[in-house]
């Protein structure tokens, strides 16, 4: 067995999108390093327009740089995916399939 850890799945890349936002507006490459989302491999810079398109962050220009800050509405997101992965966790664990959740969790 290789020592490499799962890929994540994009909503869980999502979700650190989110975090990351939550406390204080931020630069993409800031984001993406916090996120630890390697902008070579994902579509990191494809990602963050639709999260601005669905509301769940907003993006600013502060001191001459776009930065993004998660909205209200991007908070709830975070709060509903936490309380989804707790209630699935056991059903995930016991199936086999809980790889995904051993680093958010």
């Amino acid at each position: 067995m290789s020592g490499r850890k799962p890929n994540r799945d994009k909503l869980t890349i999502i979700y650190e999108i989110l975090v990351c936002c939550s406390f204080k507006p931020m630069r993409p490459s800031h984001i993406a390093r916090k996120a630890k989302v390697n902008v070579c491999t994902i579509p990191f810079y494809s990602m963050v327009p639709g999260l601005v398109s669905s509301g769940l962050i907003v993006k600013l220009e502060h001191e001459g740089k776009t930065v993004y800050l998660t909205t209200p509405s991007g908070r709830d997101w975070v709060r509903q995916y936490v309380d989804l992965l707790v209630k699935v966790t056991p059903c995930l664990i016991n199936s086999g399939e809980g790889a995904i959740l051993r680093k958010g969790s």
